[in-house]
């Protein structure tokens, strides 16, 4: 008889299903992604994030890009519908005509014609079957008819690069500055738009406005003067546009056009408690935590374990980590080119194998250059960090356990129902089973009462914030009785 380990339920979810991890070698239960539970979780991470983010010396701007109406990027609903790959993207451009008057060439405006600035390679075949049986939302007040506004990321993305040129070119700006950018479609007209949080040094608000202005050129002058503001409470707002996607229209939440988000490098490091020096503190303590004020409660502080994130920016894992030991894993941190030898083991393309050694090289510099710490002390903190990371993980899951009833702790484990009909043997957890009565004990982990109940308070808090845009969350909004065109 096998003497495993119980896999803890660590996020809750009445959709769960079990995989087979070949990495691993292991089955686990997973939560599905797509529920509302599990997109609240999604957006709750998200949030505290960006609540990360901000500096004291910082001011948070929230800006709303949005598109005129030819300008707005759309495929043809017949290229869709036809599958006819890959799918062509246009935008219209302004067209113009040249007249001699007087010797002089002159150029007048001729109206619009379409221009191809993209196109998409391929769309989930599972998706695609249902496309033709359902009502596609064809773009409100279009100039060319019969046609989807679709998120184009390649505008939001020239538009950080032109702000960053126009402010060093312009306005002889050197800072830095980070953003968080979430897309969305409208939720009348589904026309696509962006909301961006700008994190910048107070008082350049002024600057960024005028650079914001002239970076973004796809609306028309009017539109162009609104939806800069000052965010107040900027963490909770976006949350309530990252989960929008969830009541769009499916062709809309496919992979390929549903609305993503994006940050700038290093985002969410803003606190002092993610800085190298003071992770090692919490390393050597053997406590991998930091302090939060929670909202709910008055001035109440709660450690929390650090997020995963920040530890993967100094010691990103790579994939097949867990099939390796710890001598390994210190070999390949210390050495990265000898992955290369483990590419048919690790069932990677030779490109992927060579992304994980840049980014263990990479890693480890950045760590060197920011704690002048030798090549070999980086090596032993790379296994020591993860190690004390996961034993902080696990000290927090069994304290979470002091609350609870005997029945609620086992059915804190996925796969309890194995160890009550004897197929893995777990010491600690096994009296307790048998002091119990069992028999009527739920073998699917969805039906787990705790993760109903978990799982029911999400779902009502994705319902209470999605669309939640409250005016008073913001100071200094420009015209708030004007809506936004992209709606």
């Amino acid at each position: 008889m096998p003497d495993l380990h119980l896999k803890k339920v660590l996020i809750m979810c009445v959709s769960g299903k079990w995989i087979y991890n070949k990495y691993i070698r292991k089955s686990l239960f997973v939560d599905c992604g797509h529920c509302p539970a599990c997109l609240q979780q999604k957006a709750n991470k998200r949030t505290q994030r960006i609540k990360n983010n901000l500096r004291d010396d910082e001011v948070c701007i929230f800006l709303t890009c949005t598109y005129a109406p030819e300008c707005v990027p759309y495929i043809k609903r017949m290229d869709l519908v036809s599958r006819n790959f890959p799918i062509p993207i246009y935008r219209q451009v302004k067209r113009y005509q040249v007249k001699t008057k007087n010797g002089l060439r002159q150029y007048q405006s001729a109206g619009f014609k379409p221009e191809q600035i993209g196109e998409i390679e391929l769309i989930d075949p599972e998706f695609l079957q249902d496309i033709q049986s359902q009502d596609l939302p064809l773009l409100h007040n279009a100039i060319v008819p019969d046609t989807l506004g679709i998120i184009f990321y390649k505008d939001i993305q020239n538009f950080i690069k032109r702000l960053r040129q126009n402010l060093i070119r312009v306005y002889n700006y050197q800072g830095k500055f980070s953003f968080f950018i979430a897309s969305e479609y409208g939720e009348n007209y589904h026309r696509p738009h962006f909301h961006i949080l700008l994190f910048i040094p107070r008082g350049y608000i002024g600057i960024f406005r005028s650079a914001a202005v002239k970076s973004w050129e796809f609306a028309n002058g009017h539109e162009r003067r609104l939806r800069f503001e000052i965010a107040r409470n900027a963490a909770s707002y976006v949350s309530s546009y990252v989960n929008c996607f969830a009541s769009l229209p499916k062709v809309f939440t496919s992979r390929v056009f549903r609305p993503k988000c994006s940050y700038s490098k290093g985002f969410g490091m803003s606190l002092s408690a993610f800085s190298p020096s003071e992770i090692q503190k919490k390393v050597v303590r053997g406590n991998v935590t930091y302090s939060v004020l929670r909202s709910n409660t008055a001035g109440e502080v709660s450690d929390i374990l650090v997020p995963r994130y920040v530890i993967h920016r100094y010691f990103p894992k790579f994939k097949g980590y867990f099939r390796f030991t710890d001598s390994q894993i210190s070999d390949f941190v210390s050495r990265p080119y000898k992955l290369r030898a483990y590419t048919k083991y690790l069932d990677c393309s030779p490109v992927e194998i060579e992304s994980i050694i840049t980014r263990l090289r990479n890693a480890r510099e950045r760590y060197i250059s920011l704690t002048d710490v030798s090549p070999i002390e980086y090596t032993i903190r790379y296994v020591s960090t993860w190690r004390s990371y996961q034993s902080t993980q696990l000290g927090l899951f069994y304290q979470s356990q002091e609350l609870m009833s005997p029945v609620e702790i086992l059915q804190c484990y996925d796969n309890i129902a194995d160890l009550y009909f004897g197929k893995v043997r777990n010491y600690t957890l096994e009296d307790c089973c048998a002091l119990l009565d069992c028999s009527d004990m739920p073998t699917d982990p969805n039906t787990f009462g705790q993760r109903v109940v978990r799982t029911s308070h999400y779902t009502d808090l994705f319902y209470k914030k999605q669309k939640t845009r409250k005016v008073n969350d913001f100071v200094n909004e420009q015209d708030s009785s004007r809506p936004c065109l992209s709606c």
